[in-house]
């Protein structure tokens, strides 16, 4: 997982692998620059199961949650089905008219 802390006068960004790191860099730059700690964003990123970029909670096609993949990772090299099951298109017939 990583973190990443942006000064969101001027978009500058800096990426962590800890997030106390991440906390204490805040903290310590604030009172450098003598700018509120407000002014920096902590976000949290999901790396990707097969590379490093950030991911997205991917679903196969009954819906079921089959982890965080980016977005290139989701397009060729997905092991998963992607399309949606129609539960309406299978199943028994209600009535006896073949």
């Amino acid at each position: 997982m990583m973190y990443k802390v942006t000064l969101l006068k001027t978009d500058e960004e800096w990426q962590f692998y800890l997030r106390n790191a991440a906390i204490e860099f805040i903290e310590t730059h604030s009172e450098h620059l003598g700018i509120s700690e407000d002014d920096f964003d902590l976000q949290q990123i999901v790396e990707c199961r097969r590379c490093d970029k950030e991911a997205y909670e991917r679903h196969d096609a009954y819906g079921i949650s089959t982890g965080y993949w980016c977005d290139d990772c989701y397009e060729n090299n997905y092991p998963y089905r992607k399309d949606q099951y129609d539960y309406e298109a299978y199943g028994e017939r209600l009535d006896d008219d073949y």
